[in-house]
């Protein structure tokens, strides 16, 4: 198993899932993209973005396209990083809405932080591209579904102890 092959399971694992959290709850996304976009671009992006994600996500899983996918996950994840970028500038700590609201721990750094991960996936898929779609040898799907879900149980687990130390910190929860 190769890093391509994991980082385009990682890929595209985090992408369907931020793309489906955002279509199950926009607000937390439409409410940062008005602090970051003029007002007739919320609703176009609101649904252009999830869209694209979950397209990217669909097209690297079928192996479809590998390289000008992985490129547009790229694009993607730069552009999103510039975001979080403007937040953190303009001072915005709040969740960035980037899995709609189902993480209230995450921040524009550890957005940034997820996003040179994903950079390095992306990349890591346009230099060195999986030889086969992941349906084509079931045993290795199974190992990477595997390898996937124990990344996003750890990042998950790292969510969760971020924001008990967050209300740690604030007195709202006591040992």
């Amino acid at each position: 198993m190769t890093f391509a092959s994991v980082g385009s399971l990682v890929l595209a694992g985090t992408l369907l899932t931020a793309a489906l959290a955002k279509r199950r709850a926009p607000t937390q996304f439409r409410s940062i993209l008005r602090d970051l976009v003029p007002g007739p671009l919320v609703q176009p992006l609101a649904v252009v973005v999830p869209a694209a994600e979950a397209l990217i996500a669909a097209l690297i899983i079928a192996g479809v396209a590998t390289l000008l996918s992985a490129a547009a996950a790229l694009i993607l994840v730069i552009a999103f990083s510039v975001a979080l970028a403007r937040m953190w500038q303009l001072g915005i700590t709040q969740d960035c809405g980037c899995f709609g609201e189902a993480s209230h721990a995450s921040t524009p750094a550890s957005g940034l932080l997820r996003n040179a991960v994903l950079a390095a996936c992306a990349v890591a898929l346009i230099g060195w591209p999986p030889s086969a779609t992941w349906f084509s040898d079931t045993p290795s799907l199974l190992v990477h579904i595997v390898a996937v879900a124990g990344l996003f149980g750890v990042w998950t687990l790292t969510l969760l102890l971020v924001e008990r130390r967050a209300l740690l910190i604030d007195g709202e929860v006591t040992l």
